[in-house]
């Protein structure tokens, strides 16, 4: 089989194995904002924003030059917060 512009993985879609497993959910990218702070030599705990939008964009497939636009369309909301009193 030869690889065309229609057999390109599409932006969003996570496959594995060549199997699809959907859009990266906020678990997915939490877990990834995580890993960025452990490289940045931080707790896994203290992920930032900009971990978040990091990871986000990692797994969404988005190249640094449409970053802006796709934040300006993104779907999935930022970092959860803990509860007060946690």
């Amino acid at each position: 089989m030869y690889m065309n512009e229609n057999s390109q993985p599409s932006l969003g879609k996570i496959s594995v194995h060549g199997d699809g497993v959907g859009a990266p959910t906020p678990e997915m990218i939490e877990r990834r904002a995580r890993e960025i702070a452990l490289i940045d030599e931080r707790g896994p705990d203290d992920f930032t924003d900009a971990d978040w939008e990091q990871a986000r964009q990692e797994l969404m497939g988005v190249s640094h030059t449409s970053a802006g636009r796709a934040r300006d369309c993104s779907r999935i909301a930022g970092p959860p917060r803990p509860a007060s009193g946690v």
